[in-house]
C-alpha cells in the first residue's frame, strides 16, 4: 500500500526546527540594523518581511479530509511560510522591488514565488506550485501492477460464481466473493436495505448449496479475497511558471510567460468487457502521467483615449500513457481473449492569436472589440487489435479551427441613461474528415463466420461489408460500424441593456438578449445534431438603489428566457452510415435502406407508436416494413450496423437541446442598522420548464437563500454569523422500452398481478408492450443543503499582545430521490407446482424511492497569535473537523453487492480529525 511517510519523518521535524533556528538567528542582526530607526517608521519606508517556522500534528489518516489541503496522513508535519521583500526605500528614487514568497512548504500543496523588477521598466516572475488531490484511500484491487498500464491477476485466480441451480455452478458472478451470498443468507448494507443471497431455486423453492457447491464456494473465497490489496488513488499536479514584462515608455509594454505542468498518479475508472457474453465490469486504477505546456505573449498599448493588445496563446498536451491493458476477472487468466486494451487521452495541440482594443470617443461613449483565431490538432495513431475488421484511416487527422468576434458599444443617449449594445460571434469549425470504423464492442468475440448466402442480420452485415469494399464475411453480425461526427457550432448573440437613474440613488435596468446557435457535422451523410438550430430570446428587469437615508440598499431583478429548438430524433443516423445501405436479406430482400424506409413512412428509429402487428403477414409490397420494424417494434439495430439500439423514444429530449422556458429572480438587501451592526441577505430562484419534453428532464428549480450579520463590539472585538439554505430539485421522466410480442403464456401460466393496468392476461399486455403506460417512470431528485457559520476575532488580550480568531462551520446536505412508475417482471416460479406464486405469469413491480443520502460536516478552528516583542510572535492553532456520510452508492462496491461488477471495497467517506500546530513568526525590514 502506498504511504506518504515524509509528512512525519524525523527529517521533517529536524527541518522545521532548523528553519525556526535560522529565523530566530536573524533577530539580533535585524534588530542591530534597526537600532537607530523607529520600527514603525521603518515599516513605512521599507517593505516588511516575515518568516514562519513550526511543527504541526495531524491526528488521523483520511484522504477525504486531506483531499486538497495536504493533511491526508497522520503524524507530524512542518509549518513553514515566508514572505521576504526588498529593494529601494519608499522615500527615495530607487524603484527596484523584489520578493520571495513561500507557503505551506511542509505540505504537498506548497507554493513558491519570486519576483524582481523596476517599476515602470520591467518585471520578472517565477512560480512553483504543487497540488495533491487525494481521491480514495479505501480502494482495493486484486490486480498486480496497479498504477501502471498493465494490470494482471494472480495466475491462480478463480472465477467467482454463484449457484443458480443444482447443475450450474460456474457462471461468472462477482457476488460469489461474499460468503453470505454463497450461503444463501441476506447481506446487510450500510444504507439499511438488504440484498438477497444466492441460493438455487429448485422446483420453485430456494435450496441451500450442496456440499460440492459449498466446497467450491469456500475455495473461491479463500483463494481470491486475499488477492485484494489497498491502493491509494491520488493525483499530483506540479507546475512551473516563469514570465517577464518590459515597458517601452509610458504607453507600450510586452509580456510573455510559459507554464510547464506535470500530472502524475491514478484515478478510478470503470471498464466493461463482453468477452464472456455479458457485461462484465470493474473499477481499475487508471494511471495518469501527463504533461501540459502553455505559452502566452502579448504586446500592449495604453493611451489616453484607448488601448490595444495583440496576444498569442499556445497549449501542447502530451500523455505518456498511450494505452491501458487489464485482464478480465470473469475468465481464466490463461484463456484466449482474456486481455482487454484501451487507448488513453491522445496528444494534442492548440494555438490561438487574439486581438483586443478599445477607444473612448467621448467621456460617455466607448467601443471595445476583440477577436481571435485558433487551431486545435490531434493526430494520434489509432489503437487496433487483430479483431478490428475495418478502419478507414490510421489516425483521426483532427483539426478544429475556432474564430470569434466580440464587440461592445457603450454610450449615454440621455443624461440619466447609460446604454450598452453588444454583439458576439463564435465559430467552432471542425474540419476533421469523416471516416467509417468497424469494431466489436468492449472486447466482444466476433460471432462465427456466417454461411453464404445468409439470412436476417448476417446477410445485412454481408451487404455492409461489401459496401465498404470488403469480403462478405469480413464483419461478423455482432459488429458495430460507426462514423465519426466532426461537430461544429456557430453562435451569434446580440445584447442590449439600459440603466436609467429614475431619481437620486434609484436605478432601473432593462435588457434584451438574442442568441442563435447553429450546429452541423461537415462531411456527415445526414444531420448529426439533435438540434440543428436553437434560438433563445431573453429579457430582464432590475431595480437597484438606496433607501432610508442610504442605510439600506438593495437590488432586485427578474429574467425570462425562452429557447426554441428544431429537435431531430433521427440525428443518431449520422453515427451509423449503414442505415443508408440496402441490406440484401434473403429470401425477401429489402428494396430500401433503413433510412429511406423511415423517411417514406415519416417515422423515427422508434417506429410506429403502436402495438403488435404480425408484419410478416403483410402484402409483399410491405416487405421493408417487416424487415425494419418487425411486429411494429423499434428499428432493429443490426439493420443499421450497430450492436446497440441507439434510436430514441418519441418525445425524448436532451435537456440542453430542448425547448425551455427559464425564470430567474434575484434579490439582495444590505442594511447598516448602526455603526456597529450590519445585515446582508439575498435570495436567488431559478426555474427551468421543458413543457415539450415527454421524456428526459421535465423541469428543474433551485432556491438559494443567504443571511449574514456583522457586529463590532469594539475596536478590538468583532463577530460574524452567516446562514445559507439551498434547494436544488429536478424532475425527469423515462420509459423502459419493451418490444411487442404475441407470447401468450409463461410456463403455461397467463395471469398477471393486478397492480397496474387492466390487462386480461399476459397476451393482452404483450400485444401493447411497446406503448404500455405501466412502463413509464418518473424521478424527482432533491438536494437540500444547510450551512451555518460563526467567525470571531479579538485583538485585545494581554494589552493587545494576543489576537484570537475562531470559526465554526456546520453543513448538512441531504439528497432524496423519489420514484414513480414501475416495470413488469416475469415470474421465474410460474407453473411450478410447489411455488406459492405459481399461478402468476408476470408481476408489475412499482419503482421504489432510493435511500436518502446524508452528509454532515462541521469544523472548529481556533488560532491565537501572541507578540513576544515588536518583531516576534508565536502562533498556535487547533482545528477539529468531522464528516459522516451514508451514500448507498458504496453498497455496490462491497462483496456481494453486484453480480457483474468486481467489488472495490471503497467506503463512504467519513473522518474525525484533530490538527494542532505551533509556530514562531519573525518580521523584519531589509
Amino acid at each position: 500500500m502506498k504511504e506518504k511517510s515524509e509528512m512525519f519523518t524525523p527529517q521533517a521535524m529536524a527541518f522545521a526546527v532548523r528553519a525556526a533556528i535560522v529565523a530566530m538567528s536573524l533577530v539580533p542582526v535585524a534588530q542591530a540594523a534597526d537600532s537607530e530607526e523607529d520600527p514603525a517608521v521603518t515599516a513605512m519606508v521599507r517593505p516588511t518581511s516575515t518568516i514562519e517556522a513550526g511543527v504541526g500534528y495531524n491526528s488521523d489518516k483520511s484522504y477525504k479530509f486531506g483531499e486538497y489541503n495536504g493533511l491526508q496522513d497522520r503524524g507530524v508535519t512542518g509549518i513553514a511560510n515566508f514572505d521576504i521583500r526588498g529593494g529601494g526605500r519608499y522615500d527615495n528614487g530607487d524603484t527596484t522591488r523584489w520578493s520571495v514568497q513561500g507557503s505551506n512548504l511542509g505540505l504537498e500543496d506548497r507554493n513558491l514565488q519570486a519576483e524582481y523588477g523596476m517599476q515602470g521598466l520591467f518585471r520578472l516572475k517565477f512560480e512553483y506550485d504543487e497540488l495533491l488531490r487525494n481521491r480514495s484511500d479505501s480502494y482495493q484491487t486484486p490486480y498486480l501492477g496497479a498504477g501502471s498500464n498493465n494490470l494482471t491477476l494472480q495466475p491462480d485466480w478463480q472465477v467467482p460464481s454463484v449457484q443458480t441451480n443444482r447443475a450450474t455452478i460456474n457462471s461468472p458472478n462477482a457476488r460469489g466473493l461474499s460468503a453470505a451470498v454463497q450461503a444463501g443468507q441476506y447481506l446487510p448494507t450500510t444504507s439499511g436495505a438488504s440484498v438477497t443471497g444466492g441460493p438455487a431455486v429448485v422446483a420453485g423453492i430456494p435450496a441451500s448449496p450442496g456440499p460440492l457447491r459449498a466446497a467450491q464456494a469456500a475455495l473461491i473465497i479463500g483463494n481470491d479475497l486475499p488477492d485484494f490489496h489497498g491502493y491509494d488513488l491520488d493525483t499530483k499536479r506540479t507546475r512551473y511558471e516563469g514570465g517577464f514584462l518590459v515597458n517601452f515608455g509610458s504607453e507600450w509594454d510586452f509580456q510573455a510567460s510559459a507554464r510547464h505542468e506535470d500530472k502524475d498518479g491514478a484515478k478510478p475508472m470503470g471498464t466493461v468487457s463482453r468477452a464472456t457474453g455479458g457485461d462484465i465490469s470493474m473499477i481499475i486504477a487508471d494511471p495518469i502521467k501527463q504533461t501540459t505546456d502553455q505559452f502566452n505573449a502579448s504586446a500592449n498599448w495604453t493611451g489616453k483615449r484607448g488601448f490595444a493588445q495583440a496576444a498569442y496563446y499556445g497549449s501542447v498536451f502530451y500523455n505518456d500513457v498511450k494505452s491501458l491493458t487489464w485482464q478480465n476477472w470473469a475468465m481464466a487468466t490463461n484463456a484466449a481473449g482474456n486481455t482487454n486494451t484501451m487507448s488513453s487521452a491522445p496528444d494534442n495541440q492548440f494555438h490561438q492569436i487574439n486581438f483586443t482594443g478599445g477607444w473612448s470617443f467621448t467621456p460617455t461613449t466607448k467601443l471595445v472589440a476583440s477577436g481571435s483565431y485558433g487551431r486545435g490538432t490531434q493526430n494520434e495513431r489509432f489503437l487496433q487489435d487483430a479483431f478490428t475488421p475495418y478502419v478507414s484511416r490510421s489516425s483521426l487527422e483532427g483539426l478544429v479551427e475556432t474564430s470569434s468576434v466580440n464587440v461592445k458599444f457603450s454610450f449615454r443617449p440621455l443624461r440619466n441613461l447609460n446604454s450598452n449594445l453588444g454583439y458576439k460571434y463564435d465559430n467552432r469549425d471542425n474540419q476533421t474528415p469523416v471516416g467509417i470504423f468497424a469494431f466489436y464492442d468492449t472486447n466482444e468475440t466476433p460471432a462465427a463466420a456466417p454461411a453464404v448466402p445468409a439470412t436476417n442480420n448476417q446477410a445485412a452485415f454481408q451487404a455492409f461489408s461489401q459496401a465498404l469494399g470488403l469480403s462478405k464475411t469480413a464483419i461478423a453480425s455482432n459488429g458495430t460500424i460507426n462514423a465519426n461526427r466532426p461537430y461544429s457550432r456557430k453562435l451569434n448573440q446580440v445584447t442590449f441593456d439600459n440603466d436609467y437613474r429614475v431619481w437620486h440613488s434609484q436605478y432601473v435596468k432593462l435588457g434584451y438578449e438574442f442568441e442563435q446557435i447553429d450546429r452541423e457535422c461537415p462531411g456527415s451523410w445526414i444531420d448529426c445534431s439533435d438540434a440543428k438550430q436553437t434560438r433563445e430570446h431573453s429579457g430582464m428587469f432590475e431595480w437597484h438603489g438606496n433607501l432610508f437615508l442610504d442605510s439600506l440598499n438593495g437590488r432586485a431583478g427578474y429574467t425570462y428566457a425562452s429557447k426554441k429548438v428544431d429537435y431531430n430524433e433521427n440525428a443518431f443516423l449520422a453515427l451509423v452510415p449503414m442505415a443508408n445501405v440496402v441490406p440484401n436479406i434473403a429470401p425477401a430482400s429489402a428494396t430500401m435502406s433503413a433510412y429511406q424506409f423511415m423517411k417514406s413512412m415519416g417515422w423515427t428509429g422508434y417506429g410506429p407508436v403502436a402495438g403488435y402487428v404480425n408484419t410478416a403477414t403483410l402484402v409483399p409490397a410491405n416487405v421493408n416494413y417487416n424487415l425494419f420494424f418487425n411486429n411494429n417494434n423499434a428499428l432493429t439495430q443490426q439493420l443499421y450496423g450497430n450492436a446497440n439500439r441507439i434510436s430514441e423514444l418519441v418525445g425524448m429530449r436532451r435537456y440542453n437541446l430542448a425547448d425551455r422556458d427559464r425564470h430567474k429572480v434575484r434579490g439582495n438587501l444590505n442594511w447598516q442598522a448602526t455603526d456597529s451592526l450590519s445585515f446582508q441577505g439575498g435570495l436567488d430562484f431559478n426555474k427551468d420548464e421543458y413543457d415539450n419534453s415527454v421524456y428526459g428532464l421535465k423541469d428543474a428549480e433551485k432556491w438559494a437563500f443567504n443571511f449574514d450579520a456583522d457586529y463590532v463590539f469594539s475596536e478590538k472585538f468583532k463577530a460574524n454569523v452567516f446562514y445559507t439554505h439551498e434547494i436544488d430539485r429536478q424532475n425527469a421522466a423515462g420509459n423502459t422500452y419493451t418490444a411487442n410480442s404475441a407470447t401468450a403464456a409463461q410456463n403455461g401460466v397467463t395471469a398477471l398481478s393486478s397492480t397496474c393496468g387492466s390487462y386480461a392476461n399476459l397476451l393482452a399486455r404483450n400485444l401493447v408492450n411497446k406503448i404500455d403506460p405501466c412502463t413509464n417512470w418518473g424521478q424527482e431528485t432533491t438536494d437540500d443543503i444547510d450551512t451555518v457559520g460563526l467567525d470571531v476575532n479579538h485583538k485585545g488580550f494581554f494589552g493587545g499582545k494576543l489576537e484570537l480568531n475562531g470559526n465554526f462551520i456546520y453543513s448538512m446536505a441531504r439528497t432524496n430521490t423519489d420514484m414513480t412508475g414501475g416495470n413488469w417482471a416475469n415470474n421465474p416460479a410460474a407453473g411450478l407446482a410447489s411455488a406459492p406464486t405459481r399461478t402468476i405469469a408476470a408481476f408489475w413491480i412499482p419503482a421504489a424511492d432510493l435511500p436518502e443520502v446524508k452528509t454532515e460536516t462541521y469544523q472548529i478552528a481556533l488560532t491565537g497569535q501572541y507578540k513576544l516583542d515588536v518583531r516576534s510572535s508565536l502562533r498556535g492553532m487547533y482545528s477539529y473537523a468531522h464528516m459522516s456520510s451514508n451514500d448507498y452508492m458504496y453498497d455496490g462496491m462491497q462483496a456481494g453487492g453486484l453480480s457483474g461488477v468486481l467489488p472495490s471495497f471503497e467506503k463512504a467517506p467519513s473522518y474525525s480529525d484533530h490538527f494542532v500546530g505551533l509556530s514562531y513568526i519573525y518580521s523584519f525590514n531589509l
